[in-house]
């Protein structure tokens, strides 16, 4: 399931806006951004759970909130834009 929810979130940073060629790095930084805080969960609540093993349930927590959070951002629907007034309408 790791590897589901780290790549939902590649997907959800690289498909959740508009083409453009110079946006993609945000994107990729963004993506890095969701990955690291779910990987530093996912790496220490197995040693959290050595000591108190009452935490077991946060594993899985863990992968559902992430990958609820990926999906939302995935399939929901974009927004769309009210066009620009032109001047005669402006004015």
């Amino acid at each position: 399931m790791f590897s589901v929810v780290l790549t939902l979130l590649g997907v959800v940073a690289l498909l959740g806006g508009e083409f453009s060629r110079r946006g993609q790095t945000d994107r990729l930084f963004l993506a890095a951004g969701m990955a690291i805080p779910f990987a530093c969960l996912a790496f220490g609540f197995p040693l959290a759970i050595v000591k108190l093993p009452l935490l077991t349930p946060l594993l899985y927590l863990n992968i559902v909130i992430w990958s609820a959070v990926a999906l939302y951002f995935l399939l929901r629907q974009p927004r769309t834009r009210r066009p620009a007034l032109s001047l005669s309408e402006a004015g």
